[in-house]
Parts: C-alpha cells; structure tokens; sequence
C-alpha cells in the first residue's frame, strides 16, 4: 500500500497558501506544511526531532497531523515550495505553505 500523502499528492494545497513555514526551517529540519480539507499536516523525511515538533505547534496554534513520506515525495513538494517562495521575490517564507 502507498503512503496515504503518495496516494493524495494532488489533494494537498498549492504551495501559495497562506499557513507556511519559512522555506529556510523547512529545508534545515526536512518537514514542510501542507493542508488537506483545512487540516494541517505536517509532512516529514527522515527523523522528526521533538523541538520541531514543539516549534510547529506554537507556529500554528493548534493540532495538527504528523506524516512520513519518502525522501523523493519531499523533495518534490520542497521543490514546489521553493518556486512559490521565489515567485512571491523571495519574502521571508511566511505566508506561502510548502
């Protein structure tokens, strides 16, 4: 079975969206922030290190859901993400989601 965020690839919010990390932490700490139906979800690679996860709730404020993906899936929504950040000319990364 793929993984669930594999499987709903086009469900995700476009990387415009308000609700974003800053590109520079997604990048640093391998997790990006996508939504699905308003529910936020924190999509990771690799190890998730508990202060990440503390500094994503204070970032959004309430719960949200927490989801593994391959290396390649993060690459490419982290590329997307990238392409939105550089679009909007190269603001501090707030504002757009990953």
């Amino acid at each position: 079975m793929e993984p669930l965020a594999e499987a709903m690839e086009s469900d995700l919010a476009p990387a415009s969206l308000s609700g974003a990390l800053p590109f520079a932490y997604a990048k640093s700490h391998d997790v990006l922030l996508d939504w699905r139906n308003d529910q936020p979800i924190l999509v990771y690679t690799g190890e998730l290190q508990a202060d990440v996860l503390l500094e994503v709730r204070r970032h959004l404020g309430q719960r949200f859901v927490v989801e593994l993906v391959s290396p390649e899936f993060f690459q490419r929504r982290l590329t997307r993400g990238l392409s939105a950040y550089q679009q909007r000319g190269g603001a501090d990364g707030r504002g757009h989601r990953c």
